[in-house]
């Protein structure tokens, strides 16, 4: 059995469990643990809630927490998710707004609210320089002698 099966057999025999739980219990290294949960929630394998303490606690998705939607959005979530695949993240950020503009379904318009956050987060460009670090005044001495005249 690989990692993803582990946790997914350990949160059906225990749902409500804690990333923390489960990494324990499956025993999932730590560094993997909350990337492979975010993956599962993603997929909607595992339907995630606060918990206590602001915890998030897993269960594993069941038929009805997938919400019943229209041609054209699934259409777009299939192409949004190929995109995060490939990491062409603003790409798929767009799509996931065609997503959610294609469906009245509420709880599919959250989880493309989510998922396209997700992707603007990741698409966006480094900073290549923190504000207030500049230098704002530079002195050059053979420049400087101009100022005699």
């Amino acid at each position: 059995m690989n990692i993803r099966e582990n946790a997914i057999e350990f949160i059906s025999k225990n749902p409500g469990s804690t990333a923390r739980q489960i990494a324990c219990g499956a025993d999932i290294p730590g560094r993997v643990i909350l990337s492979l949960l975010n993956e599962l929630f993603l997929t909607d394998v595992v339907v995630r809630a606060r918990g206590g303490r602001s915890a998030l606690a897993y269960r594993i998705a069941e038929p009805s927490d997938i919400p019943a939607v229209n041609d054209e959005y699934e259409k777009h979530r299939v192409m949004a998710i190929g995109l995060e695949q490939k990491k062409l993240w603003r790409r798929a950020a767009g799509v996931w707004a065609l997503a959610m503009d294609s469906t009245r379904n509420e709880t599919a318009r959250a989880n493309a609210i989510e998922r396209r956050k997700r992707c603007i987060t990741h698409g966006r460009m480094p900073r290549l320089y923190s504000e207030g670090s500049s230098i704002s005044v530079a002195s050059v001495p053979e420049l400087d002698n101009w100022r005699d005249f």
